[in-house]
């Protein structure tokens, strides 16, 4: 049986520089690794000061032994006070099928 639907608390957004171009991720924790199936896309929401933020389709990738999830470049501001801040966040993920 397969997870659908899975929640990871408190997790930090980092912002990756690769030269001109700027990424916001999220680092999966380990032990969420084997519950996430990266054949699948996931709808991906993310729960900041109790509210939900609907991120949309991602699918995670690997790198070395962790899972990542990109975030949208879109809301660049809210992803920089999150890490200013030095708050944490809540990601909902929800299996969207095979790819």
């Amino acid at each position: 049986m397969e997870i659908q639907q899975l929640v990871i608390p408190e997790v930090s957004i980092t912002k990756m520089n690769k030269g001109k171009t700027v990424i916001y991720t999220v680092i999966i924790p380990a032990r969420f690794t084997k519950l996430i199936n990266v054949s699948h896309s996931w709808s991906v929401t993310v729960i900041y000061n109790n509210k939900e933020i609907m991120i949309g389709i991602r699918k995670p990738w690997k790198a070395n032994n962790n899972y990542i999830l990109s975030l949208p470049k879109a809301l660049a501001t809210l992803w920089d006070e999150i890490i200013i801040k030095k708050e944490k966040i809540d990601i909902i993920l929800n299996a969207q099928g095979n790819i």
